[in-house]
């Protein structure tokens, strides 16, 4: 079965951002050690009027990784349990049918910080180390999963964590898709509006499903992903 191991197709590091280390100095990153787990992916509506962002549909992606052994920053191997995350990714789908829809397609994206990244990151070593993520291409959607294969780099030797840069590497993953989330405060303006009408400019109408109330939260669920 399809597990989502992840490979390196162009191994090593890159130093520029720390002119003063070697790579003699840097130790290689274990990502023959990493296997994902099912991930989720999904939308959140957003926006925030101070730093002058209309509203915008986002989506996100998690993935799990199973456990894996590495050595610390203080040199002591340790366990460790972490998550690729992925946030405000831009579709460029206008209105959005569905991540179902998605299959077939290559999306790049530009480095961080350019307009239309992915802001991305790995918490190793007590730091969120940065990931740039180039491209999503999305390969089938079987039993409710979408399979989905991440191009990204790891940036590990900005936050001083002792591993070299690792670029190029194709990341394999199931998502479960999961619905559209509305951000509180665009609730609350909305007073007693039905959220499914607060979708309807960025959703299409046949993907707009049942809303869900959880801990005062709202969510939007997709109907067929």
């Amino acid at each position: 079965m399809f597990l989502g191991v992840l490979a390196a197709m162009f191994p090593g590091g890159d130093t520029s951002r720390k002119g003063a280390r070697t790579m003699a100095k840097l130790r290689k990153f274990p990502y023959k050690s990493l296997v994902a787990k099912t991930g989720t992916i999904g939308g959140f509506l957003f926006e925030n009027r101070h730093i002058n962002l209309r509203r915008t549909l986002f989506h996100s992606i998690e993935v799990p990784l199973q456990p894996f052994d590495m050595v610390d920053y203080d040199g002591k191997k340790k366990r460790t349990k972490t998550t690729l995350s992925f946030e405000f990714i831009r579709l460029p789908d206008q209105p959005f049918r569905g991540y179902r829809a998605l299959v077939g397609r290559t999306l790049e994206f530009p480095p961080n910080p350019e307009e239309g990244y992915i802001d991305a990151s790995i918490y190793l070593c007590n730091a969120h180390n940065m990931l740039d993520v180039s491209e999503l291409s999305f390969t089938a959607f079987k039993r409710g999963l979408l399979e989905v294969t991440i191009t990204l780099g790891f940036d590990l030797e900005t936050e001083g964590t002792g591993y070299a840069n690792v670029e190029g590497l194709a990341v394999e993953v199931l998502l479960r898709p999961k619905g559209i989330r509305i951000d509180d405060e665009i609730v609350k303006k909305a007073k007693r509006r039905d959220p499914r009408a607060l979708l309807r400019p960025f959703v299409e109408e046949n993907a707009i499903g049942d809303v869900v109330t959880e801990e005062g939260r709202v969510t939007v669920q997709l109907r067929n992903g």
